[in-house]
């Protein structure tokens, strides 16, 4: 009889300690959660304070353009008129240099053409008369 209390006082123990522990445990846990919890809130609020401050700059910003107005808009007008007229008249420049170059090569192979036909002109009249004075 006295090993059976014993057996059961042991059990007893263990129970409790397991007990314990598990106890330990969940209030571990518990804690762990209510910290994820409180960083989900501080991060939600975070971002909503974020948001709020990027709405009201750009309901700023926005206002501030709006003052500011036609005159800027005429401002990047002209500017944007001026490159505009600047680049064609840049194109236009390229292109008619390009045309100059090209004109001065077809003149160059015209006049190459031109002395090319004159000799063999020359040449054909040259054999010709040779051939002339060979028959009689």
């Amino acid at each position: 009889r006295g090993q059976l209390e014993l057996l059961n006082a042991a059990t007893t123990v263990q129970s409790l300690v397991r007990s314990w522990q598990c106890r330990a445990a969940v209030s571990q846990m518990k804690e762990e959660a209510e910290e994820m919890n409180r960083i989900r809130n501080c991060y939600a609020a975070t971002t909503i304070q974020s948001f709020i401050r990027t709405w009201q700059c750009r309901r700023d910003l926005d206002r501030r353009k709006s003052n500011a107005g036609k005159r800027e808009l005429t401002k990047r007008t002209a500017a944007a008129i001026t490159i505009q007229s600047t680049a064609r008249s840049w194109m236009c420049r390229i292109k008619l240099l390009y045309q100059s170059e090209q004109a001065q090569q077809v003149q160059v192979i015209n006049a190459r053409s031109a002395a090319a036909a004159t000799i063999q002109a020359m040449i054909r009249s040259w054999s010709c008369g040779k051939e002339h004075l060979q028959r009689m």
